[in-house]
């Protein structure tokens, strides 16, 4: 089922052209009508959408009570966690802020740690009586948040007991099984503000196919009258809750079985044993009535059903329920224990204040009154009858959040006299003085802040607060466990203006254009301002009016005074002679005419006179005002005339055209996904100082400096507007989205330098290449490579850095054995010689044939063949790497009655220890000497009564081969030859 949210809170307004309601819906971005969740995961966003908007409206985003730059349209991409609000202004100044909606960002990436919220082990099946179904499916379920989805195990253990001696009859491994996940029904919040959304993570046995198997319950294994209980491993970690001592706890499920020749499954919709619905509500209100129901699993409308907790098959007549303690795990079998229990709360009265809380027997539904806000884990626990014999328990962990709910949760502010909240003042004051701003109502015992102009006042967090600045203030409260969690006022504006007057000349009255009388004008910007005419200094005797008409010349002041106290004196005017006519001086709106635009011209305005423009000196047809929309380029002047046909001209005013460059945007036009390209003014020869810019992407206004970073594909427009208004506006430059590959290599498995063929390479994508030592297209040959460790690189080159990639892998490339043993043994018939195998760790041997030898599977086994023969040695090593010989054993008739063995071993094992020399009894005066490598003579013997016994200087010798010269008869050449010392 898809979770959608939608908050829609009503704000009343009285004021003109301010809509009457308004509130915020959040959707997906650009779908405003495809509602979204208000949790996603870190690098997503949604957006915000007033509902209630009307043409003429600003807007202003806040996060936390404080603006968000660029926040100023109907709509907002939010990628950040906090309490977002929306204010408007209307054409008359009111304004009206919208109640809060949260947001709540994730990191999604798994850490090892998930939040669970509840937990259940249950039979979740149905129909026992369909043939492959004779046994319970199991279903053990966490219930959590969308974003810790990723953090659970892959598998979790399941240990099955015998209850009446808590003996472990088996350990199952459940796996989860994602497909069969869903999001739950998303649930009524406290104050009905956002949903709560609950997700399920599943774990089944699982069959070949990767469908839910049943539980083997055998009844020849299974038939304890006392029943079987089966109990999870724990799941870290329990979402910390007011009732349960200590934090993190891992969380386990538990469920009961009564021996398998207790239940009667063959008739149609039997079962083992039940599961439960879903609760109606996770969250509620202190002092209001709680009554947790069921919704009904099988209905897909989502009606409560109010008779019971659970589905109720036909072989059981009665499922009686409680409340029960949480369990968590124990270090040793059976593996669970019941939580410790904050002091003050227990499994009935689950959150405290009293036995305030009733579970009915019959239905589960819960009832009561809580008091104490905060968040409480229970246990509802399912006890299924047929009869009066018991068949199964299940239980549901779940937590019930408990909040406080005030009526009227948006506070009002008022500016009062400091230290007197009732007793109101004006929100225009001069410097110097302050005023106290009084947060009324909200939310009681929350947590206040104070912001001006959108931005935090650090320290200001009390109810009340002296301002002496201008600006527009708001107050955010926030309490956790209220509902909402947070409030923001409406703003108020405190405008400190300095009091001001300017004074200037009015209407003259004169016949001849000289010495009559002058009209003074004061013009102050208090309205409650009072005046005071000074002429040369001094006051002037009871004139207080705002004009002031005077035949005497002199230096005219005046003096305002403003109700708090503050004063204020004008520039001097001075009034020479009274009533003489002065140029008037012409204002321009712009010095430059933008294509198509026009440049306003006004002087003064007096009742009476009259007003002709001119254009480079010639009258301008119609234009008899004091103001004229100039359209050309040239020097304009006015003149004026009073009544009395006295005349006056300004000086000139020079208006000059405008031609706005023309303009582009420099910057890539492709980026990869998650990152960047800087768009910049591509014309280097265009003056633009003191200009503004404004960039939009698909006609949204995005960015307001020279420099734009551009992270979302789009059609992107830079306007650049002059201090005249005069804007150049670039073509459009498309910024695409590519999004960036992954290139991955299959890992290499150690490989023996004689293997029998190359090992082929793989990779993704495809069309990359492969490089290394040994690599030849897609095959590594470990001969080519040689011994050791290679490293191995697959490169895609894209047509862009998204589009390329490398990936390495390490590739072991390893030595065969080296069998080194003379290609010739020779021996006599019947006399056994030793063959000379390698010496390596982890080496197994295979000799062949097997005729002849002691043991064809050992290193050095005794050869006595009847005949000459040639045994073949395979050599593996602990690795697998393979490596062969072979070695001729040679049956031999002494050609001279002296024979001289080719090879002893002496290893002191009894057999062939000693270098016997067959004859030697035959030639008392013979002389033998052993040289080693060297050349160094190792053994010496005339005669032979002690035959060579491999030691040199006490010390036994080195395996290998040895020189030597035997002397035996005078008549007979020096036989000489090697002979190999084996171990």
């Amino acid at each position: 089922m898809l979770l959608v949210l939608l908050v829609s809170v009503a704000v009343q307004s009285v004021l003109a052209q301010c809509p009457a309601t308004i509130s915020i819906r959040i959707s997906q971005v650009n779908e405003p009508t495809q509602l979204a969740f208000n949790s996603f995961c870190k690098g997503e966003q949604v957006q915000l959408n007033v509902v209630g908007s009307q043409p003429g409206l600003t807007y202003q985003w806040k996060l936390n009570g404080q603006n968000l730059p660029n926040g100023t349209s109907a709509t907002y991409l939010a990628n950040a966690s906090g309490y977002y609000t929306i204010t408007v202004q209307g054409a008359n100044n009111c304004t009206l802020t919208s109640l809060p909606v949260s947001i709540e960002v994730n990191d999604c990436q798994p850490t090892g740690r998930a939040r669970v919220r509840g937990v259940y082990l249950e039979d979740f099946n149905g129909d026992a009586s369909v043939p492959g179904f004779q046994n319970p499916f199991l279903r053990l379920g966490y219930l959590t948040y969308k974003s810790d989805l990723t953090k659970f195990p892959s598998t979790v253990q399941v240990y099955v007991y015998q209850k009446s001696n808590n003996r472990l009859i088996t350990t199952l491994t459940l796996q989860r099984v994602s497909k069969l996940e869903r999001n739950l029904l998303s649930l009524d919040a406290a104050c009905g503000i956002e949903a709560t959304q609950l997700y399920d993570v599943l774990y089944f046995l699982v069959a070949p196919n990767g469908d839910p198997a049943p539980f083997n319950f055998d009844p020849a294994i299974y038939n304890d009258p006392g029943g079987y209980y089966l109990v999870s491993e724990g799941i870290c970690c329990r979402e910390p809750v007011n009732n349960i001592s200590g934090a993190g706890e891992p969380v386990v499920g538990y469920m009961e079985l009564n021996r398998r020749q207790q239940y009667n499954v063959n008739n149609k919709g039997s079962m083992f044993g039940t599961v439960f619905n879903l609760v109606s509500k996770v969250e509620t209100c202190t002092g209001q009535p709680l009554q947790i129901d069921y919704f009904d699993a099988r209905n897909p409308n989502g009606v409560i059903r109010v008779s019971n907790a659970t589905l109720q098959p036909i072989n059981i007549t009665q499922t009686r329920y409680s409340l029960e303690a949480p369990l968590t795990s124990s270090a040793t079998s059976p593996f669970f224990r019941p939580v410790q229990l904050t002091p003050g709360f227990s499994a009935t009265n689950f959150g405290g204040g009293g036995n305030n809380i009733q579970i009915d027997p019959n239905t589960g539904s819960i009832t009561g009154t809580l008091s104490q806000p905060g968040t409480y884990a229970y246990v509802v626990k399912a006890e299924t009858y047929n009869g009066s014999t018991r068949l199964s328990e299940i239980r549901r962990e779940l937590q019930l959040i408990v909040k406080e709910c005030p009526a009227t949760p948006q506070p009002k502010l008022n500016l009062s006299v400091v230290g007197s909240p009732t007793v109101p003042t004006s929100n225009t004051f001069c410097p110097g003085k302050k005023a106290q701003l009084n947060a009324i109502g909200g939310i009681p015992g929350g947590n206040y802040q104070w912001q001006r102009d959108g931005v935090n006042i650090a320290g200001a967090t009390s109810s009340t607060l002296l301002v002496d600045e201008q600006g527009t203030y708001t107050v955010s409260i926030e309490k956790p466990t209220s509902c909402p969690p947070f409030a923001l006022s409406d703003p108020l504006t405190v405008t400190v203006v300095a009091p001001s007057v300017t004074l200037t000349l009015g209407s003259t009255s004169t016949t001849n254009c000289q010495n009559n009388t002058s009209q003074l004008v004061a013009t102050a910007n208090n309205p409650e301002a009072t005046f005071q005419w000074l002429l040369n200094g001094a006051p002037l005797p009871g004139i207080n009016t705002q004009t002031y008409s005077t035949s005497t010349a002199g230096l005219y002041t005046v003096q305002i005074s403003q109700p708090d106290g503050c004063t204020a004196v004008s520039t001097p005017l001075s009034v020479p002679v009274a009533g003489i006519l002065g140029a008037p001086t012409i204002l321009a709106s712009v010095s430059a005419i933008c294509p198509g635009g026009a440049a306003n011209l006004s002087v003064n305005t007096t009742t009476g006179y009259a007003y002709q423009w001119f254009l480079d000196g010639q009258p301008v047809g119609g234009a008899t005002t004091n103001t004229l929309s100039a359209t050309q380029a040239g020097s304009y002047t006015v003149r004026i005339q009073t009544p009395a046909n006295c005349t006056a001209v300004s000086a000139p005013a020079r208006v000059t055209t405008f031609t706005p460059p023309s303009i582009g945007i420099k910057g890539e036009a492709q980026i990869c996904q998650g990152s960047s390209t800087t768009l910049t003014l591509a014309n280097t020869n265009v003056n633009t100082a003191g200009w503004q810019y404004s960039w939009q992407r698909d006609g949204t206004t995005v960015g307001t400096l020279p420099i734009y970073s551009a992270t979302t594909a789009g059609t992107y427009r830079l306007r650049i507007t002059d201090a005249n208004g005069c804007t150049a506006v670039s073509s459009d430059w498309m910024v695409n989205e590519v999004k960036v590959i992954t290139v991955q290599m299959t890992p290499l498995l150690p490989v023996c330098i004689n293997a029998s063929g190359p090992v082929t390479l793989s990779a993704t994508p495809a069309g990359g290449v492969f490089s290394g030592p040994g690599v030849t297209g897609g095959q590594f040959n470990p001969a080519t490579a040689g011994v050791g460790t290679h490293q191995i690189v697959y490169t895609i080159a894209g047509s862009s850095s998204c589009l390329s990639g490398r990936a390495t892998q390490s590739v072991e490339v390893r030595a065969a054995p080296v069998i080194t043993m003379p290609a010739q043994l020779t021996t006599l018939p019947g006399v056994p010689v030793l063959l000379p195998g390698p010496t390596g760790t982890g080496f197994t041997y295979n000799w062949s044939p097997p005729q002849g030898l002691s043991d064809p599977l050992i290193r050095n086994p005794l050869a006595n063949p009847g005949q000459t023969i040639t045994y073949q040695l395979q050599v593996r090593d602990a690795f697998g790497c393979v490596a062969e010989a072979s070695i001729l054993v040679a049956l031999v008739q002494p050609i001279t009655k002296l024979f001289v063995p080719s090879a002893f071993t002496p290893n002191n094992d009894g057999n062939n220890d000693t270098w016997q020399l067959w004859g030697a009894e035959g030639f008392p005066q013979i002389d033998v000497t052993i040289f080693n490598r060297w050349g160094t003579v190792i053994f010496h013997s005339e005669g032979y009564q002690s035959p060579f016994d491999g030691f040199y200087k006490g010390e036994r010798i080195q395996a290998g081969m040895y020189t030597y010269i035997i002397r035996y008869d005078t008549k007979e050449e020096p036989l000489r030859g090697t002979v190999m010392v084996i171990y």
